[in-house]
C-alpha cells in the first residue's frame, strides 16, 4: 500500500456545525463521535452527518462481529493454546504475529475500514478513534499489509499526541529501520511508554534502504522542532520579565505558551526558569536530523523551503527513485501542513540550514588545507 499523498484532512474539536467549542456539546446518538451544541444544529446538519454516521454504524458492526469470530476461532482452535494452557486472551497470544493465521484478515480488514469510516465523520472524536485502530492494526499486524505505518506520524502529531508519536516513531525505527533485511522485527516487543524525547537516537541505518525513511525522519523533526520552539518561547518569557514582571504573573503566563503536551504535563519542566541546556541540545539533534534527510534526498529542504509543491505533484502509482526531487515533494505534501502551522518552525529551518551551510563550508576548507575535519561537537545540557 503506497504511503497516502497529502496532510491528514483538518477536523472539528467543537460543534459540528459551527465550532464553537463549549462543554456542554451534544453527542450524535448513534455514532457519538461527532457533537454539536444545540439540537437545532444537530438537525441543520443531519443531511451532511446521516451518511457518514450510517457508514460508521455498518463499520462497526461489522468489525465487532468479526471480532467475535476471530476470538470464538482462536479460542476453539490450537492457535489459542501456543502460549498457555487456557485460552483466556486469543488476541493476546497471537500478537504481533496476525500475518501467521489467514483466519485474521477478515478481522484486520473490518478495523481499517472502521478507522476510515470514523475519520470520515471529520470530528476530532473521530480522528482519535482513526488512530487507536491503526495503532492495534500495526501492534497485531507486524508486517503492515495496509501501511497504516505511513499515516500515523501526522495523524498523531496533528492530534496532538506526542509523547505518543514518539514512542510510535522509536518502536518503528527499531522494528523496521534497523532489521537487518528491511523488513519488520516481528520479536520487536510493541511500543515501550512515555520514552525520553530529549535522547539522542542513532536513526540512521546503512543497512536500510526503505524510501518511506524520509518520511519518519521529517515527521521526527517535526517533533523535536515543536519542543525547541516551545523552550524557546519559555525562556525568552523568563528572560524578558526578569525585574520588570512580578513572578505570579509569568507563573501564570507559562501554560499558555507551549503547544506540545509534553511539557505542559510536566509541571517541573513547564515553571523551570533554565531551559538553555535541553534548548542546545535539541538544536544539536535538528542539526544532526537536518543534516540525515538532506543526505536521503538533497532535493528535500530546497522544495520545503520553496514553501510550494511543483506544478505537478506525482500519482499515488508513480514510480520515483530514492532521492528524487518527485519524493521530496511527496513528502513535503504531507508534512506541509504541520510544519507551516507551527509559528516559527520554517524560520527555525532557515537558521539551521545557515549552521549546517557555515559548518560544511568550514569543513571543506580544513579537507583543502589537509587538516583532519571532525564531527560536529555535541553540547550537553
Amino acid at each position: 500500500m503506497p504511503p497516502p499523498s497529502g496532510p491528514p484532512p483538518p477536523f472539528t474539536e467543537g460543534c459540528h456545525r459551527c465550532g464553537k467549542p463549549t462543554d456542554s456539546l451534544l453527542p450524535c446518538p448513534d455514532c457519538k463521535l461527532v457533537l454539536y451544541c444545540t439540537a437545532h444544529h444537530r438537525t441543520l446538519d443531519a443531511r451532511k452527518h446521516l451518511p457518514l454516521c450510517f457508514a460508521y454504524t455498518s463499520a462497526y458492526g461489522t468489525y465487532i462481529a468479526e471480532r467475535d469470530k476471530l476470538r470464538s476461532f482462536l479460542a476453539a482452535s490450537r492457535t489459542g493454546m501456543i502460549r498457555g494452557d487456557s485460552p483466556r486472551d486469543p488476541f493476546a497470544v497471537l500478537a504481533r504475529a496476525f500475518h501467521t493465521v489467514p483466519e485474521t484478515k477478515p478481522y484486520l480488514c473490518a478495523r481499517r475500514d472502521l478507522a476510515h469510516a470514523a475519520r470520515d465523520l471529520g470530528s476530532r472524536a473521530g480522528r482519535d478513534e482513526q488512530c487507536t485502530h491503526y495503532l492495534e492494526i500495526l501492534r497485531h499486524d507486524a508486517p503492515d499489509a495496509f501501511g497504516v505505518r505511513f499515516h500515523l506520524p501526522y495523524l498523531l502529531l496533528s492530534l496532538g499526541r506526542d509523547q505518543e508519536f514518539y514512542d510510535y516513531a522509536r518502536w518503528w525505527y527499531l522494528a523496521y529501520a534497523y532489521a537487518a533485511t528491511g523488513g519488520p522485527n516481528v520479536e520487536m516487543p510493541w511500543m515501550e511508554k512515555d520514552g525520553d524525547v530529549f535522547e539522542e537516537m542513532h536513526i540512521n541505518s546503512p543497512a536500510v534502504e526503505l524510501w518511506e525513511d524520509v518520511d519518519m525522519l521529517v515527521s521526527f523533526m517535526g517533533l523535536k522542532m515543536k519542543l525547541f520552539l516551545d523552550l524557546k518561547a519559555l525562556q525568552g518569557v523568563t528572560d524578558a520579565a526578569v525585574d520588570r514582571v512580578p513572578r505570579g504573573m509569568v507563573e501564570a503566563m507559562r501554560p499558555h505558551i507551549p503547544k506540545s503536551a509534553i511539557i505542559l504535563g510536566d509541571k517541573k519542566m513547564l515553571h523551570c526558569e533554565d531551559h538553555s541546556g535541553r534548548i542546545k541540545v535539541l538544536r544539536w539533534q535538528l542539526r544532526d536530523l537536518y543534516r540525515q534527510i538532506d543526505e536521503l534526498n538533497e532535493h528535500f529542504w530546497t522544495v520545503f523551503l520553496e514553501g510550494r509543491e511543483s506544478a505537478v505533484r506525482p500519482s499515488a502509482q508513480a514510480r520515483y527513485g530514492l532521492g528524487s526531487r518527485e519524493e521530496a515533494v511527496d513528502v513535503f505534501g504531507r508534512c506541509r501542513g504541520y510544519f507551516y502551522a507551527l509559528p516559527g518552525a520554517v524560520d527555525a529551518v532557515k537558521e539551521i540550514k545557515k549552521d549546517v551551510d557555515e559548518e560544511s563550508a568550514i569543513s571543506d576548507d580544513e579537507s583543502e588545507r589537509g587538516e583532519p575535519v571532525g564531527p560536529p561537537v555535541k553540547v550537553e545540557p
